[in-house]
């Protein structure tokens, strides 16, 4: 039956890729009869521009239950930012009022990227399927679906590609609506993808959750406090393992310059990143409940690379081997054990407290001189 077998083996970053697929890979049929087919593009199976009716679009993006598929929007550079921000609440207010016939012309509409497109006429099947640009608009159509008539039609963008780099740079070039940092860029980063996994996998109580895509948990039941946005990632690895915290606040922009060699390197273990956000997450939490004094507010970047330095002093001199992860699950059993942590954050507590003199203002303390002094002092 088989002439010829190939056996090729994938490593755990391809299992977890799958897994993604799995996940999000729904299938939908639809009408696009008013539409243009473009012509050949490099990188692009095929592609087509038009629009649809929103009600159209809508069953395209619910499930079996009459749900918004959340899965949809996993390559959606953030979640759904809230009927109250400022674009979201215009869109609103163009589907309520008089203007609702001129939406197309007034809203960039929705781009969906599928792995697999069947056409036949002007019926169309797309298979694992991901809304790249668009999360608001189709949130916000949602939330107004129960008013919405044909005349409100939505402009749409139907792309057939498997190539990542070209799905990564259309999300990039069309995400411009509501205005997106540079930063928020980084949630189409395939290893970002994979920390965001790794985080989850951890057992329950160590889980904490990459904030990937702004606002992603935001209708979740994960508490709050375990949630770790993106800019609280790179600073706490920055100050943790980079030895770099008067540059997580005063210096932010040069933090983020550091990636992806020196942060979010693909080669980095994702250990050492979620070490970090524990770090930052234990001190958070000894502050919250008033056993480190909130004066020290201030040198919160200082206090973690004091913390690191006295739980795990020597950096590992690579942080893609064994011994970067083996360094990493030390710290993370010093942060996780509640009485080691508290012990460890108030020695680093009264060390800064020395060296700065009593003087915690953030002219004194977020600066370079004083990462070198903390850095000789240990």
């Amino acid at each position: 039956m088989f002439s010829k077998v190939h056996f090729i083996p994938i490593d755990a970053r391809e299992i977890q890729r799958r897994y993604q697929s799995l996940r999000s890979g729904a299938e939908r049929e639809f009408t696009f009869q008013n539409r243009v087919a473009l012509p050949d593009i490099p990188g692009v199976t095929e592609s087509h521009l038009g629009y649809i009716p929103a009600a159209d679009l809508l069953n395209v993006l619910s499930d079996d239950d009459g749900n918004l598929l959340s899965t949809v929007f996993y390559e959606n550079v953030r979640d759904f930012q809230g009927d109250s921000n400022a674009v979201n609440a215009e869109i609103g207010a163009t589907l309520d009022g008089e203007l609702r016939g001129q939406f197309p012309l007034l809203n960039n509409g929705v781009t969906i990227i599928a792995k697999g497109v069947r056409q036949t006429g002007t019926k169309f099947v797309i298979q694992n399927f991901q809304v790249v640009n668009g999360c608001q608009t189709s949130n916000v159509l949602w939330a107004k679906r129960s008013s919405l008539d044909e005349s409100v039609l939505v402009p749409l963008r139907l792309i057939s590609t498997a190539d990542e780099d070209t799905i990564v740079s259309i999300i990039r070039a069309t995400n411009r609506q509501t205005e997106v940092k540079q930063e928020q860029f980084y949630a189409t980063s395939d290893y970002l993808k994979q920390l965001e996994m790794f985080f989850e996998s951890a057992q329950v109580d160590r889980r904490l959750y990459l904030e990937r895509r702004s606002k992603q948990h935001a209708n979740s039941p994960v508490e709050r406090t375990r949630i770790v946005p993106f800019n609280s990632l790179v600073r706490s690895f920055s100050s943790v393992v980079l030895n770099d915290p008067h540059r997580a606040t005063r210096n932010y922009k040069q933090v983020l310059d550091r990636i992806p060699v020196d942060i979010l390197n693909p080669s980095h273990k994702p250990s050492i990143y979620l070490a970090s956000a524990s770090a930052l997450y234990r001190l958070e939490f000894l502050f919250r409940n008033g056993a480190l004094d909130r004066r020290f507010s201030p040198a919160k970047y200082h206090l973690l690379l004091a913390s690191r330095l006295i739980a795990a002093p020597s950096l590992p001199s690579q942080l893609n081997g064994r011994a970067a992860d083996t360094w990493a699950r030390k710290l993370l059993d010093s942060y996780w054990d509640a009485a080691e942590s508290e012990k460890i954050f108030k020695q680093a507590a009264r060390d800064i407290d020395l060296l700065a003199g009593g003087d915690l203002s953030r002219d004194k303390i977020r600066t370079l001189p004083f990462t070198e002094q903390v850095l000789a002092y240990y």
